[in-house]
């Protein structure tokens, strides 16, 4: 693709293609006296990651640029990480409760992501966009946020563009594009009666299907001003009630398992 530029197609899923991309890392390599020559790289995976071949490119290229920062050692965090952070400290200033439930979520969404069998950037995207995803309410006023009786039309009108104005505010920055993307399908619904653009299927984003199971899962089994937490039993039976209408069997599927294991006790460890 250019003078040390090289983009690799690979027909193939999981490990078979982890073992792909390492090939062509290797091939890319060289070491001897005092040398060592490695190529940074970045992947993604189609269709879940990219709908066409241009948006690919970007996503790849974004990751590749990552990877070449973490692999100088830079102890400095990436802009991504930054950006990130920033946003995350001005969710959480605005709204505390709002800063802590979506760090729940990203720890299950990141598990559930791993469970589907998504790569370790892939998986590492799902979580920024679960930290991320309520950005769009920073633009909300304290008294819709904090209502405690249902909402009104109007007021429902303004709360389904959140995820909209989530994605302008991630736009901003080049290397969030791609969590752009994911967040603003993060309230689209399996079965196409979900908001902002009634995508249905595989047309949403499969970050954004994660996401947006885990979110309703948190969301369920945490207290809330016009209601209290739904025990853990209630919760995954409305999770598998909702499976193929709100949200993709598959995902549900993994996330219950994800739950089911993190409910397991730890075994304690003696020294002797």
């Amino acid at each position: 693709m250019g003078g040390d530029e090289f983009c690799v197609l690979v027909r193939a899923s999981g490990s078979e293609a982890e073992a792909a991309i390492d090939a062509a890392g290797d091939a890319l390599s060289d070491r001897g006296l005092g040398f060592e020559v490695a190529p940074s790289r970045g992947t993604v995976t189609l269709p879940h990651e990219a709908s066409h071949s241009a948006m690919a490119l970007q996503v790849a290229d974004r990751r590749m640029y990552d990877d070449k920062t973490r692999r100088r050692g830079n102890s400095v965090t990436s802009p991504v990480e930054q950006t990130r952070d920033v946003l995350m400290r001005i969710l959480s200033e605005r709204q505390p409760d709002l800063g802590s439930h979506v760090d729940d979520v990203a720890r299950l969404a990141t598990g559930t992501a791993r469970r589907m069998g998504l790569g370790e950037e892939a998986v590492a995207e799902v979580g920024q966009a679960a930290q991320l995803h309520d950005i769009g309410k920073i633009a909300a006023p304290d008294t819709l946020l904090d209502k405690r009786g249902p909402l009104d039309e109007a007021e429902w009108r303004f709360m389904r563009q959140h995820t909209v104005l989530g994605e302008h505010i991630l736009e901003a920055a080049p290397s969030l594009a791609g969590v752009a993307h994911i967040v603003r399908s993060t309230h689209e619904a399996w079965d196409g009666s979900g908001y902002p653009d009634g995508l249905a299927g595989e047309e949403i984003p499969l970050a954004s299907r994660i996401v947006a199971a885990c979110d309703a899962y948190d969301a369920m089994t945490t207290d809330r001003a016009y209601r209290g937490a739904l025990p853990f039993e209630a919760a995954t039976g409305e999770m598998r009630r909702g499976a193929g209408t709100q949200f993709d069997p598959e995902v549900v599927a993994a996330l219950l398992e994800e739950l089911e294991t993190s409910r397991l006790p730890v075994p304690l460890a003696v020294a002797g």
